[in-house]
Parts: structure tokens; sequence; C-alpha cells
């Protein structure tokens, strides 16, 4: 009895005049435990659930990179006809035994460059090494072969096989290190192999090479962003074109966001869905920024359009179940954690939000059982110990509800916690005298 005395006396002190704000449903009274006397108070009761901390969602680039590539890696100096072309094939071979080196590499670069504009760059490339083999010094089967590599390379781009794309790249460099398609074909291999700042470095100096290069503007702006380095992605995407594309207005929507420019952002995520309404990423940030802008009925139906187009979106069901939760709807709370833990069997913040729902749906049994799972990750958290102690105690297992009350006092011995373990211990010696078990009670009330 004197433990739980001091306690309360200690706790009613700094209850009063150290800050403590103790609201209407952060205490708890008798009734709602069995056989409970005095009042818990619940750390945590009176505050809303956290959101899923937005990530950067990668913003697709594909198509911006490919038209790059495709433009730059033929550029080439004017074609002769096709009558001046066969002319030349005829007469080579008498040709070569007449004309210097140089000649003849110049007519093989001329019969390598119809080979690449037919689309065989493998019989292309070998007439250009065989040009350049020639004359060391003929700049234009150079920069033909440099042209040759960087569409094979695109083809190996195109397949996935990264590494080989690279490594020819890096030759289509060695032959003309002014090639921007092989250092936009660079940038995006690295990308793809999150190698993030290799890719930045290759897009940037494909775009010194060539400043005309406008669709670079939003990979680098998106590689920027994924960095953190806002005020660069806001500078390159200011410079993006303003035609009507739903992957600049989500990039634009994503870097105004990240600057809390939230009504800017909304335009532009709203503007991202008029283009694309299938966008769910763009749902799910529109769904942020209301949220934001406290305007969450909107908010809420942003994150059920977002979970409806894309059933797998695993933040937007997780702060779907906190919106819910925050408005007090508990019951479809509860399901959109359970999705979410369907999703990621090892989501901790989702078994703690899930269990703290259940409490207060007053399913304490069902709350447990998600605090427990919540332990297994989540360490050196005395709200989490606090609330599974209470809904211990509400199911009658005062003992657990004493572990987890003195855990919560190791981690957080504060005021609220120390009257807590007190109500606990206190109620604890009273259901043992009802039982009849008095030395234990003698010991909790010692």
């Amino acid at each position: 009895m004197k433990r739980f005395i001091g306690n309360v006396i200690l706790a009613a002190i700094f209850v009063q005049y150290n800050s403590f704000t103790i609201l209407a449903q952060d205490i708890v009274t008798s009734e709602e435990i069995t056989f409970g006397s005095s009042v818990f108070i619940l750390r945590s009761a009176n505050k809303t659930q956290k959101k899923f901390a937005p990530q950067v969602t990668k913003v697709s680039k594909q198509n911006s990179t490919n038209r790059i590539r495709e433009s730059v890696a033929y550029a080439k100096t004017p074609r002769k006809s096709e009558d001046a072309l066969q002319n030349k094939r005829g007469n080579m071979n008498a040709q070569e035994q007449k004309a210097s080196k140089e000649k003849a590499s110049q007519d093989i670069a001329i019969a390598a460059q119809t080979f690449l504009e037919k689309g065989d760059f493998t019989t292309a490339i070998d007439y250009f090494l065989q040009a350049t083999t020639l004359d060391p010094n003929n700049e234009e089967a150079k920069r033909g072969l440099s042209r040759a590599y960087t569409v094979k390379a695109n083809h190996l781009l195109e397949s996935k096989r990264y590494e080989e794309a690279i490594s020819l790249y890096n030759q289509a460099i060695s032959y003309d290190n002014q090639n921007a398609a092989a250092y936009v074909g660079l940038g995006e291999s690295f990308e793809a192999l999150g190698r993030k700042e290799e890719a930045l470095s290759n897009y940037e100096k494909a775009l010194s090479i060539n400043p005309k290069l406008e669709d670079l503007y939003v990979p680098i702006a998106s590689l920027y962003l994924e960095k953190g380095e806002v005020a660069k992605a806001d500078r390159f995407i200011s410079k993006a074109s303003t035609k009507n594309s739903a992957d600049t207005q989500y990039l634009r929507g994503l870097i105004y966001y990240k600057m809390d420019r939230y009504p800017d952002a909304l335009a532009a995520f709203n503007e991202t869905i008029k283009l694309d309404p299938n966008k769910a990423e763009a749902y799910y940030y529109q769904a942020e920024t209301l949220d934001r802008l406290n305007q969450s009925d909107q908010a809420l139906e942003a994150y059920r359009k977002a979970v409806q187009l894309k059933p797998d979106f695993l933040e937007a069901w997780f702060d779907l179940g906190v919106a819910l939760y925050n408005r007090g709807d508990y019951q479809m709370a509860v399901d959109a954690y359970k999705k979410a833990i369907q999703l990621k069997p090892d989501y901790a913040e989702a078994y703690l939000n899930l269990a703290n729902t259940f409490r207060k749906l007053k399913k304490y049994e069902e709350a447990n059982s998600n605090y427990v799972l919540a332990s297994n990750f989540i360490k050196n958290n005395a709200d989490l110990y606090s609330e599974w102690g209470f809904c211990l105690a509400a199911v009658g297992k005062w003992n657990s509800a004493i572990e987890k009350l003195n855990l919560a006092v190791s981690m957080s011995p504060d005021a609220i916690d120390y009257a807590n373990l007190g109500w606990v211990y206190y109620n604890s010696a009273q259901e043992n005298l009802r039982n009849g078990q008095n030395e234990p009670a003698r010991s909790k009330l010692a």
C-alpha cells in the first residue's frame, strides 16, 4: 500500500506542476477494468497515430531517355546517295589497289554507315573497326564506330544486360567522347543498377555536351530529389518542358511536396491525375498533400482510390488505416492495417497500430496478441509496454501487466508510469485478497 500511495502522490505532484496535460480520454475508469480500482492513465491515448513516412516514389524516365538515345545515336554527317554507295562498293577492289589507306578507310566507313542504318550494327562495327585500323586518323570512322557501339549497347540495355551495356557505352565514348547518347545510356544503366551518383554524373555530362537534350531535365531532377537535394531538383524541373506529361507533373508535385509548398503540390498531383487517371501513386501523394492541408475527408477518398488502383500498395493501406483511426473509424482501420500486414508480415508499426486500434474497440485479447507481435520488432518503446500492460490488466492478467508496466517505467520513469505501476500493483493485490492469496497481496502492498 505504501508503494501505491507514494506513487499516486508523486504522480499527482508531477501532473499538477510539471506540464503533463491529462485529457479525459487518457483516463480509464474502474468500470472499464474487471475488479479495477482508481484510474489508469494511458500515455498516448490522446495522440493521433503516425503515418508512414512518405518516400520519394520513383518517376518513370524510360520514355524520355529512350527518345534521347534513339535521336542522338543516329546523328551523322549527310549521307551520300545509294547509287554513289553502290558504285563505290562495286569499284572498291580496284580502288583499293590504287588508293591510299586513307581513301580505303573512307570507303569502308561509308559502307559501315549503310549497314548501321539498316540495323546491322554487328557488321557495321566490323567495318568501322577495319576503317579505323586502315586510318587511325579517320575521325568520321571513329564517330561512326562510337555510334554503332552505342546502338548495340542500347539493345543490351533494353534486354536488362546492364553491365554489358556499360562496357559497350564506355567503348563508344573511347572513340568519341562527345557522344551524348552514350552518356545517356550509361546514365540509364547505372540508374537501373542503383548506382545513382554515376547515373546523375552521366546524365549531366550528356546535357553539357548537348544542352538541347531537354528531356534529361526530368531524370536529373528526379535523381536530385531522391538524393534529398530538393533545391537542385526544383531548378531542373523548372527547366523541363511545360507540355502536359503525367510523369513531369507528378515529379513537380513530389518536389513541391518536399518543399512544403502544399497548394502547388496539390495542383500538380491533380494535373497528374487528369493526364493519367490510373496512376495510384498520384492519388497517394494527393492524399498526403490534402492531409497536410487539413482536408481529411478528401484525403481519405484519395487513399481509397490509391489502394483500389493498386491493391498491393503497402504505404497507402497503412496510411489509410491511420486516417481512419484518427477519425474514429476503428473497425475500418483494423481492416486496413490487416491488409498492410498481409503485404508485409514483419511490419512492426502496423502491428502496433492494430493493437492500439483493438484497444480502442475494447477487444483486449486481440490487442494483446498484436502487442506481442509488435514487441518482436520494436524495442525500448515505453508507450507500447504501458498500453500493453493496460490491456493485460483489462483481461485480469495482473502479473503480466506488472511485468510490462515495470518495463515501461525502466524506459520512461515519469509520473504517469509510476502512477500506472502503483495502480496495477494495487488492483493485482486486491484480486489476490479476493482469492485468499494473502502473502502475494501483502508483498504487492508493502
